[in-house]
C-alpha cells in the first residue's frame, strides 16, 4: 500500500520500489504500518537537501521576498517567520506587502503585525517601495510578501519583476505546497526562475 501511494503521488515506480524496501529493511522484523510509514518519512527527509534558514549578520538589514503561484501559501508563512524572528530570536522585523491586488492581504499582515509588535507598510509602485524601504531601516530582517500571479501573466508578472528589482531582496523564496503535482511543481520552478529564485519553501506538509 505505502509503494502504491508513492506512486500515486508521482514518485518514480523504481525510487518508490527501493524507498519502501529500505523502510522495511530499517524498520526490522514485523514493523508495524504506522513503525514502517514513520521510517519512510525519514527515509524521504532524508534525501531533502535543506538549506538551513535565514541568516542575520549583526548591523544589516536582510531583505527576503517571498514568491509564488496564487494560495501557495506566501503570506502564511511570512506570518510565520517574522513570529520566529520577532518572538523567538528577539530580532527587529519589519513587514512589506508588495500585493497589487488584495487589499485584504494588506489588512490582514497590518493586522499581524501590530500583534507581535513589528512595522508594517504597503506599496504597489517603485516610488513607493523605495519610501517604505527608507521608513523600515534599522530592522535586521524585512519579509516582503507579494501577489499571487502565475508566470503565464505577463503583464502583472513584469509589474512584480519591477517591483522585486527595486526591493533588491537578497533571497528570493518561492513557495509551493507539498500538496502539488509533480508536473504542477515543475512548472512553477520554471515559471518563476527569472525573477532570480535563490530558496524553496514548502508548504502544507
Amino acid at each position: 500500500p505505502l509503494y502504491t501511494r508513492l506512486v500515486q503521488r508521482e514518485v518514480a515506480e523504481q525510487l518508490a520500489s527501493r524507498l519502501v524496501a529500505e523502510a522495511a529493511s530499517r524498520a526490522g522484523g514485523a514493523p508495524s504500518r504506522d513503525q514502517l510509514l514513520a521510517t519512510l518519512r525519514e527515509s524521504i527527509a532524508a534525501m531533502i537537501p535543506v538549506a538551513g534558514g535565514i541568516a542575520l549578520e549583526p548591523g544589516r538589514t536582510r531583505r527576503v521576498a517571498l514568491v509564488g503561484p496564487p494560495g501557495s501559501g506566501k503570506t502564511t508563512t511570512l506570518a510565520k517567520l517574522a513570529a520566529h524572528f520577532r518572538l523567538r530570536c528577539r530580532r527587529a522585523v519589519a513587514l512589506l506587502s508588495l500585493d497589487m491586488h488584495r487589499m485584504a492581504t494588506h489588512d490582514q499582515l497590518r493586522r499581524y503585525a501590530e500583534v507581535i509588535g513589528v512595522p508594517f507598510r504597503a506599496a504597489q509602485t517603485v516610488s513607493a517601495l523605495k519610501q517604505a524601504m527608507n521608513e523600515l531601516t534599522g530592522a535586521d530582517l524585512i519579509l516582503i510578501d507579494t501577489a499571487g500571479v502565475a508566470p503565464r501573466e505577463q503583464g502583472r508578472f513584469a509589474r512584480l519583476a519591477a517591483l522585486l528589482r527595486a526591493a533588491r531582496a537578497e533571497e528570493l523564496h518561492l513557495v509551493i505546497p507539498a500538496s502539488m503535482t509533480l508536473s504542477a511543481q515543475r512548472q512553477a520552478a520554471a515559471g518563476f526562475a527569472p525573477l532570480g529564485v535563490s530558496r524553496l519553501a514548502l508548504t502544507r506538509l
